[in-house]
């Protein structure tokens, strides 16, 4: 039996751990984030979902500490899947016995997905791939803090371009 540890946050943690489940994987373990109270939380839960399927899940400040290393190497998987999660999986989590990560973006498409986010940060073009947006960053207060980080962004991407 295949097996995955899943790494998710949001609607796409979800709906991407529920495809896991429906096709037979066994996934031993969610690793998630503790909602922020500062956010609007308009989206289903990653840690409700494993838990409706008996799915131990935690919430590590920080994934790449030696704790969820050693936890994640324990259990053996096949893969490590991240969806939506929002740190970066570093290289002795990715080394914890996981064969492969899989590309986030076949499996956006593949959940149904009209487009998706990457973790890269700027704006997107007409030329920008559908499923590996950048992410533009609005979490600033102030309105010209905002345009800044706008055209800080958009000067980015003309350059990626």
């Amino acid at each position: 039996m295949t097996t995955a540890i899943v790494f998710a946050y949001h609607e796409v943690g979800v709906r991407c751990l529920k495809v896991l489940l429906a096709q037979g994987v066994q996934v031993p373990l969610v690793v998630t984030h503790r909602d922020n109270a500062g956010e609007n939380i308009w989206f289903d839960s990653v840690a409700a979902v494993a838990r409706e399927n008996d799915i131990p899940a935690i919430t590590p400040e920080d994934p790449n500490l030696s704790a969820t290393v050693e936890t994640v190497a324990g259990l053996h998987p096949d893969f490590l899947f991240s969806f939506y999660f929002r740190q970066m999986i570093g290289p002795a989590l990715l080394a914890a016995g996981a064969k492969e990560l899989p590309n986030p973006a076949a499996m956006a498409r593949e959940c149904g997905f009209e487009a998706a986010v990457s973790t890269s940060w700027g704006a997107a073009s007409m030329r920008s791939d559908r499923f590996q947006l950048p992410r533009f960053t609005p979490w600033d207060q102030q309105r010209w803090r905002w345009g800044a980080r706008l055209l800080l962004n958009l000067r980015t991407t003309a350059r990626l371009a």
